[in-house]
């Protein structure tokens, strides 16, 4: 039986993957960032545990069944060890495999956690204090019975008072089912919002507040969860604006409009929330990196200095102003702030590395050299810092650490051709001359490096360590400076990480609408690819079309096409795109084996079989080519020696493909050998999810043997699992008419036995 690739699997016609499906094996020479799987399992531990413990939690590895997470303080093992075995299902659910048997748990440094209390001294605590805040409503929660909804209203309470709970679910439940995505919804009528008007008209010292802004608080969480930051900006917006004493809610609201790229709205709500609330600053530091990408460089230092006077520990506010009067030329002012910073935080490498720029660019080269040690030493693969320190190295005459700087970036970046010139020329024998002319420095030393933008080394950083929203806001920071192809598809694996697709293609898009390098072959290939996973395959095909017409002699482009096509069952144009695919590279086993599987699906069979031979000669360890031709062989009766000799060579290379077992056996039944086949697709069983084919065969080995009982309960097996394979399944599937005729079949015999 074909399977175990999705190309053999599909035979009956209907039953092809889709694009979804194969796009995303047909493009894997698209070039791009490469995945890291505690990457990927750390996004998953976030949506599985929650922002709060995600904020304070974070994954250190897998190893075989084990989960290693790191936790921002003891206070919290207690918690997460409580809730291992709820995290556990939610985690494998998401993965759809038993991914993780347990999860240990262990105290170290997260990278994105947030201070708690007993941790750290709260540095809002200096913000004034609206009484209300302070007090929890004296109501009772216990008659609501959605717990999560009562959850909520708990912990929202504290943050928002309203004359009892009744009101304010009544005014949720008169909202319910109102909003989709993107809708205005005008609340000026509901009894709540006329309700509380009247209290504060009737009673107005207690200030009772506009039951909107709960109701838009509520939407722009729920805007958050699914990753829409946009429509989480514009709820937080209606929050703000209902209810603009709350803090919390513009504060957000600022962050969000970054985050979505607005932001020369985030300017104008950032200088109302730093006007009303003065010390908040999360808002400055905002606001003070958005100005500075406009070119508003003083005002932003403004901020700057006025976060470091609210805060004199934050570190972040000391390296932006560094980096941005270091921008502006004034060294002496950039050097004090980058030094600041470090007294706050002595193992950033970043604040040393600008210092160390700043000392070279004024003639201070020993001091710079020091620093850019030092910046190595809190982080090893910091790549730019060792090539600044080589390049300073050698103007001062010290070869022989040069020599071992570039060594370890080569080691870092391999094929790095001007380096390996360079070395060949002064360290020909692996070490350092002793003397070198000055010469081969002019001649053979990489140029001076263009500087870097600071958000762009903290974005990378925090993209590395899959702090995604963070690294959202520096990126949307340097996208408002120039276009990037690069920022633009990293945006787009972020989103694509977070499941938006839409988000994800959006980013492309946004870039191809610059005109920059708009129809470059990587974008329109991660825009194929972006499409097929969102099952929108015109589209997708017609992009791969545009990449061709850029490279019409690239095999894989064709390649990728005729996959197209056939996941959209053209399998004519798919049989036409896979030959032209094979004349541009005719050592390509894969392409004749998908071409085989392409013929058989049109019924050429002989053809088909040629093919798989043809990927045979090629790789004589093609498993499924093997199997593919046994099976041909088996369900047309004839070559059944053959057949067997195909089907022992791919058991030879994958012993425990139940799939081939399943062929195996067809084979004997087909030989006459029924008690042989009974064997086979027995072990089967043992390597396979329920297969509906897998059945079908059983119950007709079964009946041969004349196990009638047997025989019945396979194909009644085979039958709910053919019924229950909805029309987007990828599989082969049996005729449910003819399975039923079969239990029809054994159903009067065994009457007729009784």
């Amino acid at each position: 039986m074909t399977v175990d690739s999705m190309l053999e699997k599909k035979r009956k016609k209907g039953h092809w993957s889709r694009m979804q499906d194969i796009i995303p094996e047909a493009l894997k020479s698209i070039p791009c960032q490469r995945d890291n799987m505690v990457e990927w399992t750390n996004l998953q531990w976030s949506l599985s545990v929650g922002g709060e413990i995600a904020e304070i939690s974070q994954v250190e590895k897998e190893s075989a069944k084990t989960l290693y997470i790191l936790v921002a303080g003891e206070e919290w093992l207690k918690v997460l060890r409580g809730m291992e075995k709820k995290i556990l299902l939610e985690l494998n659910r998401r993965f759809d495999q038993a991914r993780f048997s347990r999860i240990l748990f262990k105290t170290g440094q997260v990278a994105r956690a947030k201070p708690t209390p007993s941790l750290a001294p709260d540095k809002r605590a200096s913000r004034p204090v609206n009484p209300d805040q302070t007090q929890s409503p004296k109501t009772d929660l216990i008659f609501i019975k959605d717990a999560g909804l009562r959850k909520i209203l708990e912990r929202l309470s504290k943050k928002i008072r309203f004359t009892a709970a009744v009101l304010a679910c009544a005014f949720l439940s008169s909202c319910a089912g109102v909003v989709t995505t993107g809708e205005k919804v005008d609340l000026s009528e509901s009894y709540a919002v006329r309700k509380i008007e009247q209290l504060n008209q009737k009673k107005p010292s207690p200030g009772y507040r506009d039951p909107r802004s709960y109701y838009f608080y509520l939407m722009a969480l729920k805007a958050e969860r699914k990753k829409n930051f946009k429509e989480a900006a514009g709820h937080y917006m209606q929050a703000a604006t209902h209810d603009p004493a709350k803090e919390e809610f513009i504060e957000k609201l600022v962050l969000f409009l970054l985050r979505s790229g607005q932001l020369e709205s985030a300017v104008d709500w950032g200088a109302k929330a730093v006007e009303r609330f003065p010390k908040n600053v999360d808002v400055r530091i905002v606001l003070a990196n958005v100005l500075s990408a406009m070119g508003q460089a003083q005002k932003a230092l403004d901020h700057y200095k006025k976060i470091t006077e609210i805060d004199p520990g934050n570190s972040r506010a000391y390296l932006f102003a560094g980096y941005t009067l270091y921008t502006m030329g004034q060294d002496a002012e950039a050097q004090e702030s980058f030094k600041q910073a470090i007294l706050v935080e002595e193992s950033n490498p970043f604040s040393l590395f600008y210092l160390a720029k700043s000392q070279a660019r004024q003639g201070d080269v020993g001091a710079a050299i020091d620093n850019f040690k030092k910046t190595l030493t809190f982080r090893p693969s910091f790549l730019l810092a060792r090539e600044h320190l080589a390049w300073y190295l050698e103007s001062q005459g010290k070869y022989a650490e040069t020599v071992d700087q570039y060594k370890i970036i080569l080691k870092l970046t391999p094929k790095r051709k001007n380096i390996e010139d360079y070395l060949a020329k002064v360290a020909p024998d692996g070490q350092s001359a002793g003397e070198i002319d000055l010469a081969l420095f002019n001649k053979y030393l990489p140029p001076p490096f263009k500087d870097p933008d600071v958000h762009m080394l903290t974005g990378v950083i925090l993209y590395e360590q899959a702090v995604y929203g963070k690294a959202i806001d520096e990126f949307r920071l340097l996208l408002h400076k120039k276009e990037d192809k690069t920022l633009r598809l990293s945006l787009a694996k972020i989103y694509e990480l977070y499941g938006r697709l839409d988000q994800a293609i959006e980013e492309i898009e946004a870039f191809r609408r610059s005109g920059a390098q708009a129809d470059s072959l990587d974008i329109l290939l991660s825009l194929a690819r972006l499409y097929g996973l969102d099952d929108k395959i015109e589209k997708s095909i017609q992009l791969i079309k545009e990449a061709i017409a850029l490279e019409p002699e690239k095999d894989t482009l064709y390649h990728s096409l005729a996959l197209a096509y056939m996941s959209d069952n053209q399998n004519v144009s798919a049989i036409e795109n896979m030959r032209k695919a094979i004349k541009l590279n005719s050592k390509m086993g894969t392409y004749y084996f998908e071409l085989g599987a392409l013929l058989e699906r049109e019924g050429q069979y002989e053809n088909a079989v040629k093919n798989m031979q043809k990927a045979l000669e090629l790789n004589p360890n093609h498993s499924n080519a093997h199997n593919f031709i046994g099976y041909i062989y088996s369900v047309r009766g004839e070559n059944l020696d053959k057949a067997l000799d195909h089907l022992t060579k791919a058991l030879a290379i994958q012993p425990k493909n139940g799939y081939f077992l399943d062929s195996l056996g067809w084979i004997y039944y087909q030989k006459g050998d029924s008690k042989r086949a009974l064997a086979e697709m027995k072990r089967a069983l043992v390597y396979t999810s329920p297969d509906p084919v897998l059945y079908d065969h059983l119950g007709d080995v079964h009946f041969s043997l004349k196990n009638y009982l047997e025989a019945r309960r396979a194909w009644k097996t085979s039958l709910t699992l053919t019924l229950k394979k909805d029309e987007d399944y990828t599989g082969e599937i049996p005729d449910s008419d003819k399975v039923q005729e079969k239990i029809k079949k054994v159903d009067r015999i065994l009457q007729i036995s009784y």
